[in-house]
């Protein structure tokens, strides 16, 4: 049976859910019960129970109580930090795109360290921010690592703008607000002779040597990501150039452009290698 909470107010009754389902028996037994998966579903329940006790003594505070608005305010409380990247995650883990969700599973538990609250969406503001910046600063984060962060943060704002839950006023970010700084970094760059001493190395280990041609396959290809070089299909060889369109762009670009790399020998022997 669903466990749901019943509000009454003038004489009419509604029901909100607590995400939680158990059998009669284990009912009667909640609440003395010493099993850890019952104690964790007791748990929930009275976390989802003392949620809706508090929103609506804020309601009859107000003396504004409704059951549309307790509704409204049910809803934007489950519009949190933690909720949010977790949907996030799970839709990357449906979709197969295992190497972003992990920036987002890092993102989140840098957040989570941060402000352990788990605050609303509509809390993050620009102040927020700042201080998340000096947080992660004092604990000799780079900049790399809290832009990449705040972008995922960024995006899941823009989504819920996308949805209607926030107006575009109500984002921290943007020119005047809170901008994520950006980190040039050192470009460096391999001599002709180190990038010799790469193709050609040789510890007569399989695994090395199938490492070193991905690297100079990669190389040769214009450098292509391993992601995209990995997709790799025989259909993608036209003549002497190879063709494909990089998966990072092709979920979201409006416009499909083919990248195009000129089949050099040295590939040839690498696919003739290792390609099956």
């Amino acid at each position: 049976f669903h466990v749901k909470i019943r509000v009454t107010y003038h004489r009419k009754r509604d029901y909100y859910s607590t995400g939680k389902a158990i059998s009669e028996e284990d009912w009667k037994s909640l609440s003395e019960t010493k099993s850890k998966r019952l104690i964790s579903i007791r748990e929930d329940i009275q976390a989802a129970f003392n949620k809706v006790c508090s929103i609506v003594k804020e309601l009859d505070d107000e003396g504004i109580f409704t059951f549309d608005n307790l509704k409204n305010r049910l809803k934007r409380s489950q519009e949190r930090l933690e909720e949010i990247f977790e949907a996030k995650i799970e839709q990357m883990r449906r979709e197969e795109r295992i190497g972003t969700m992990n920036t987002y599973i890092e993102a989140l538990r840098s957040f989570q360290k941060y402000d352990k609250s788990n605050p609303d969406i509509f809390a993050i503001d620009v102040n927020w921010l700042t201080k998340y910046e000096k947080y992660m600063l004092m604990q000799d984060r780079s900049y790399t690592t809290l832009g990449m962060h705040l972008r995922n943060l960024r995006t899941v704002i823009n989504e819920k703008i996308r949805d209607g839950v926030l107006k575009p006023s109500q984002s921290p970010f943007g020119k005047g607000k809170y901008e994520i700084k950006k980190n040039e970094g050192r470009k460096l760059a391999l001599s002709e002779e180190q990038i010799n001493q790469l193709v050609h190395y040789s510890d007569e280990r399989p695994a090395t040597e199938k490492y070193r041609d991905l690297w100079t396959f990669s190389y040769l290809c214009n450098g292509i990501n391993f992601a995209d070089m990995l997709r790799l299909k025989y259909r993608n060889i036209e003549g002497n150039e190879i063709r494909f369109m990089r998966t990072k762009t092709t979920r979201t670009a409006a416009t499909k452009k083919d990248i195009v790399a000129t089949l050099h020998p040295k590939m040839t022997e690498i696919i003739e290698r290792w390609g099956n």
